[in-house]
């Protein structure tokens, strides 16, 4: 009980636990699309103000390095009031382009700047010869080194910039999409603005890096994944941004891929477009994540979408521990008190083990062995009583089921019935009526110290109509059956004087001297009548008693059922038998009744045997289920006549049989066929041609031959020989008609 109880609620623990955690990380999910806008919105702010100021800055109009060099000091205030811009610029008509950036330790190591190095300016001045060149500055605005960079000017064009030509045609600050930077290959967006005299565009390059910083620090768990992308799959903001860069080591100048990241669960849901809730996704690996997407509204693109995906495990880690600590306390209760459950399992289980082997005798038919069962537990000692009484119905019931089983005559069976559960109830008399027709009759009663009545006493007994739509009023057979018969229920009254008067039962000692009866309805499967019992008792029995007895009037009304379909089994088997012997006997009438007289006869000599008191007959007796084999078998012995054909039955001679009479057939051919000869001899006696004459014999033979050829094949029966009968002598039967008519 108490690893079920703390299981319970360390299980409870965890799923609320777990629950809390998801609403909180659901929570936080919706603060950091919000946050992320906001950051992106704090970080353009001060980048714009300072593009505005530098379309006023007289940077615009300078014409030489020196003079844009003398800017300096105004263009490095930007870095300090706008922290997320990397570069500002200016872009001339003309292709000159001056830029002034500040560095870092990433940035530094790109461009191989010295160490001290705070600030570079990039220069490209265009003339006969194109000058590119790298200017280092310190801290303090001082220039450390100035590096010729030919590649850079022959490379790099600022007309042929996004920021450029979108600058030229806007009036207004214009703001690009995220892309890579050409010097330092991070990714940003750049703020741009067309001066107000000469064509000249300023801007100011916003590296995204502080957007990857942000994400870094929303992470719920160590192993959260968060990015920025847009909506071509292109990674803007994410905490491996930058090694990813650093791996391309600028041989590629487009924008890092989220498939580059290799994440399964973000992958999976920048497939599903739009906003969604956080939710489940299992990896093909077996890993189950929550992941979710918002959209981040920015005024340039409107495009980009924030993706997140938290490992399960890492965002239920508190929850399980809680989990492991509720399951180690428990199992330290459990450990603790072990001792003492011990002791008092022991003195709980002990009279349990004695009633279970009490109950395993029961199970086993043993009966001799009494259960005594001493227990401090109430209940214990309760089941131990009810044990005893459960034993002892259980072998009443068994003995009287068993004595009902062994008794196969069914005019035995009903005193024996009565009998064993007058014995059962303590019953001191009874009754037992059965039902016929529409009204039980009285079967069989007497007293419990085996005083049965006669028949002529049970002639004297009234018979009880059975309830029906035109029952008479129960006055016929007073109130004693009156409930019983009404409700099919076993009742329990006293006995009154109208009762006794109403089943006739004065000049009968049945019931005299006794105070209370117990009625009985016997049932069969079908809810119908078979019988009632009548029980009565010197005292009212308890419930208990009556209860019993209406458990075993249940399997009486089966015996009794099934004595009677055995008898009515029997009954028709025996008039079976004796329909095909009479049957038989009517098929032949030359047997003269065989069938019916044998069994008599049968029966004669096997008494006669019976009664042999010596000689090689003096041990033989034959029980009642001999005699009734003995009954079978003689109607049966001639029932092979049902199938043996009627010539073979009813033959009057010794040699007569069924055969074909196509031969009579061929006797009258062979008939005409000698009457041609005969006509052959008297033709020529009478002085004609002998060679005609047997000519003419010779072919009535063959028509004749012809013919009964034809009559053989239609003999087989079937249109089928018929057919090829008239095909294979069409002109048969016209000779027929003329020669057999």
């Amino acid at each position: 009980m108490t690893l079920l109880v703390g299981g319970l609620i360390g299980g409870l623990g965890y799923h609320i636990s777990a629950g809390m955690l998801q609403t909180a990380a659901h929570e936080q999910w919706k603060r950091i699309g919000p946050s992320v806008q906001q950051e992106l919105h704090n970080t353009l702010e001060p980048a714009e103000m300072a593009v505005e100021f530098l379309r006023l800055h007289r940077i615009t109009w300078a014409t030489t390095l020196q003079e844009r060099l003398n800017a300096l000091n105004a263009l490095s205030q930007v870095f300090k009031g706008a922290k997320a811009v990397s570069a500002v610029y200016a872009a001339y008509p003309n292709g000159d382009f001056f830029l002034l950036r500040q560095l870092d330790e990433r940035s530094r190591e790109q461009l191989s700047a010295p160490a001290e190095a705070h600030m570079m300016v990039q220069s490209i001045e265009r003339g006969t010869v194109d000058v590119g060149r790298y200017i280092f500055l310190d801290a303090a605005g001082e220039i450390i080194e100035s590096v010729d960079r030919p590649d850079y000017a022959s490379t790099f064009d600022p007309r042929d910039r996004a920021w450029w030509r979108e600058a030229t045609v806007s009036t207004t600050l214009i703001q690009t999409r995220p892309y890579l930077f050409h010097t330092t290959h991070s990714v940003g967006i750049t703020l741009a603005s067309a001066a107000s005299w000469g064509g000249v565009v300023v801007g100011a390059d916003i590296n995204l890096a502080t957007l990857s910083d942000r994400l870094t620090q929303q992470k719920f768990t160590p192993g959260t994944q968060l990015a920025l992308v847009n909506s071509r799959g292109e990674l803007l903001a994410n905490e491996h941004i930058g090694a990813l860069l650093d791996a391309a080591n600028g041989t590629n100048s487009s924008m890092p891929l989220l498939e580059s990241l290799h994440s399964v669960p973000l992958n999976h849901l920048f497939k599903d477009p739009g906003a969604k809730e956080m939710e489940q996704f299992t990896d093909p690996g077996g890993q189950s994540w929550w992941t979710a997407s918002i959209q981040v509204p920015d005024k340039a693109t409107q495009d980009m979408r924030l993706l997140l995906a938290v490992p399960e495990m890492e965002l239920t880690a508190a929850a399980r521990q809680q989990l492991q600590w509720s399951t180690v306390a428990t199992l330290s209760i459990i450990l603790l008190s072990m001792p003492v459950a011990w002791l008092l399992a022991q003195a709980i289980s002990r009279p349990l083990r004695r009633l279970a082997l009490d109950v395993q005798a029961i199970e086993q038919f043993d009966f001799e062995q009494p259960i005594q069962v001493d227990s401090f537990i109430k209940e214990t000692h309760e089941l131990g009583i009810t044990l005893q009484s459960m034993q002892g119905t259980i072998r009443r019931f068994l003995d009287l089921s068993m004595a009902v089983a062994a008794e196969d005559q069914f005019d035995r069976l009903l005193p024996r019935l009565l009998k064993e559960t007058m014995l059962t109830a303590g019953a001191a008399s009874g009754l037992l009526y059965l039902a016929d027709g529409d009204q039980l009759y009285p079967a069989c009663g007497g007293l419990a110290d085996s005083t049965a009545l006669d028949d002529q006493a049970l002639a004297t007994l009234a018979t009880i109509p059975l309830p029906s739509s035109t029952w008479p009023e129960p006055s016929s057979c007073g109130p004693l059956l009156e409930r019983c018969l009404r409700e099919n229920a076993v009742t329990s009254q006293p006995l009154t004087t109208a009762d006794i008067q109403g089943l006739q039962l004065a000049p009968s000692a049945i019931a005299q001297g006794l105070a209370h009866s117990v009625v009985i309805p016997l049932l069969n499967r079908r809810r119908e009548y078979v019988g009632a019992m009548v029980l009565f008792m010197p005292s009212p029995p308890v419930d208990t008693q009556v209860a019993f007895v209406a458990a075993l009037s249940g399997n009486a009304a089966v015996s009794l059922e099934a004595r009677a379909l055995i008898e009515q089994q029997k009954k028709l088997f025996t008039a079976f038998i004796e329909l095909i012997a009479g049957a038989i006997d009517a098929k032949s009438p030359y047997t003269a009744s065989h069938c019916a007289r044998v069994p008599e006869l049968t029966k004669m000599l096997a008494q006669a045997a019976c009664d042999q008191t010596d000689g090689a007959f003096a041990d033989f007796a034959l029980s009642a289920h001999d005699w009734e084999a003995v009954h079978v078998a003689s109607w049966l012995h001639d029932c092979g006549k049902v199938t043996t054909p009627e010539f073979v039955v009813d033959k009057a001679t010794k040699l007569e049989t069924i055969y074909n009479r196509i031969h009579e057939v061929r006797m009258r051919f062979e008939v005409l066929k000698r009457d041609a000869q005969i006509t052959m001899y008297e033709a020529i006696a009478a002085g004609a041609q002998p060679e005609q004459a047997r000519a003419a014999m010779l072919q009535t033979c063959r028509e004749l031959d012809e013919e009964f050829a034809f009559v053989a094949t239609c003999n087989l029966g079937g249109k089928a020989g018929c057919c090829r009968a008239r095909a294979a002598a069409p002109h048969c039967p016209t000779y027929l008609d003329t020669h057999l008519g």
